[in-house]
């Protein structure tokens, strides 16, 4: 088998590909594309810290399967599951397991630029539509999910990236 993602070969550096990933994401947050990157990214760093820590007895050891350890961490972070939609359903062309209640994703062209506040004014923006009827800007979810990784590296796992990786 093997790891085939040429220099990502850890959670570490998986970690670095999720920082890219969002500074990315953030130069232009109405992308579909660097969105639902972002989201692969997050998703897929559940993996990758399940094979190398709990499945090699590291630091976040105890869960018999990668199940297991998803479902400790959605109380964690809860729009990890939507996460999980957004990176799934940009795959396939049907989403067969869904782990939240996303009705549908649209991008909303707003009457004011990205230097507008969000809160404030009608910006342009990705919005998740949900089943109960709310619908939620894919920023807040981004912001949300990359700060839980950012304190589960250091406060779990006790590591405090440097960004001068090379």
């Amino acid at each position: 088998m093997g790891n085939h993602s040429f220099d990502t070969k850890d959670p570490l550096g998986k970690w670095f590909d999720l920082q890219e990933d969002y500074q990315d994401y953030l130069s232009d947050d109405t992308s579909s594309r660097k969105a639902t990157h972002l989201a692969t990214t997050c998703w897929h760093l559940i993996d990758w810290l399940f094979t190398h820590y709990v499945a090699l007895n590291g630091p976040i050891a105890g869960f018999a399967t990668l199940t297991d350890y998803r479902e400790d961490l959605y109380p964690r972070c809860p729009n990890l599951k939507l996460m999980h939609d957004i990176a799934n359903g940009s795959k396939h062309a049907e989403l067969s397991r869904p782990k939240s209640n996303i009705k549908d994703t649209n991008k909303k062209m707003g009457g004011f630029g990205a230097g507008f506040s969000r809160k404030d004014f009608d910006v342009s923006r990705l919005e998740i539509h949900m089943e109960d009827g709310s619908i939620i800007d894919f920023y807040d979810v981004a912001e949300d999910v990359v700060t839980f990784w950012n304190n589960y590296f250091n406060n779990v796992l006790g590591i405090y990236p440097s960004k001068d990786r090379d």
